[in-house]
């Protein structure tokens, strides 16, 4: 997973602790020394970035460093997401911890005890969780289950959304559905395991096929894209002429209108995720 302040303010994190950091010219080795998957990454800010891994691992970055938190939680964290310093949500497989900026808290967990893989959400009481049995929904009081059968089928690995009634979610047999505001809708198959999705607008949204190309998404069809790059994990982006995808053997970005290599500098392992927030 990645994630960073800005397009000039990138990080990726990844297996054996992989952190990396892109500084608008090239990318660098950014960790704590430690080791360790680490599978996501979200920040709000340069200075406000927190990235989650194996064995209940949380780290934070203040700007200058990587401090390692101590959560009490001891279970592989598969994603984060928030909206701000004081709200910041943990995913586990079998739960959800939350972050109010002083203590976390375990969120009661009304869904089957594993599972769940992704993240998105829109406002404090607006935070959708997709899984191996689904969807979740956080309104601010607590997580429900949705009953809708369009994606209760679905094994569903992670979500993004320009708006509440414009949600994506994607996962296993290439299955991309999604939410109108009502209703959730299966859209198309035609990969193996789709990992990760990411957009910056409802005609422009990307996701990552596992074994190899990304497929973009413009308002109207889906089309698939060659990166030159397999192994693909997942995919940020910026705007419509700008957007990274990394993965087990490297990184690629989007200009517009083609994929290519990215100069990797010192890779220290494969990474797991991208990400980031565009400036204004």
């Amino acid at each position: 997973d990645a994630g960073g302040a800005a397009a000039d303010d990138l990080g990726g994190v990844g297996d054996g602790g992989a952190m990396a950091r892109w500084d608008g010219t090239s990318w660098t080795r950014w960790d704590d020394g430690a080791s360790g998957r680490l599978g996501a990454v979200w920040g709000s800010a340069a200075d406000d970035v927190w990235a989650v891994g194996d064995g209940g691992r949380v780290l934070h970055w203040n700007g200058t460093s990587w401090t390692a938190l101590d959560t009490g939680l001891d279970r592989d964290l598969v994603d984060v997401w928030g909206t701000a310093r004081n709200d910041v949500w943990v995913l586990r497989e079998a739960g959800m911890d939350h972050w109010d900026g002083h203590a976390w808290t375990s969120s009661g967990w009304p869904g089957p005890p594993g599972g769940w893989y992704g993240l998105w959400g829109f406002a404090r009481d607006d935070v959708w969780a997709v899984g191996r049995t689904g969807v979740a929904r956080w309104d601010g009081r607590s997580w429900t289950v949705t009953d809708d059968s369009g994606a209760r089928r679905l094994v569903l690995t992670a979500a993004w959304g320009a708006a509440p009634d414009d949600l994506w979610a994607v996962g296993d047999g290439g299955v991309r559905v999604h939410w109108d505001g009502t209703a959730w809708t299966e859209s198309r198959r035609d990969a193996d395991w789709l990992l990760d999705v990411h957009g910056t607008a409802p005609d422009d949204v990307w996701a990552v096929d596992i074994d190899y190309g990304l497929h973009h998404w413009d308002g109207a069809a889906w089309t698939w894209f060659d990166p030159g790059q397999w192994s693909l994990a997942a995919v940020w982006a910026s705007s419509r002429t700008e957007a990274w995808a990394v993965g087990h053997n490297g990184i690629v970005r989007w200009d517009g209108s083609t994929w290519t290599p990215a100069a990797l500098g010192e890779r220290p392992h494969p990474l797991q995720d991208i990400g980031g927030t565009a400036p204004d």
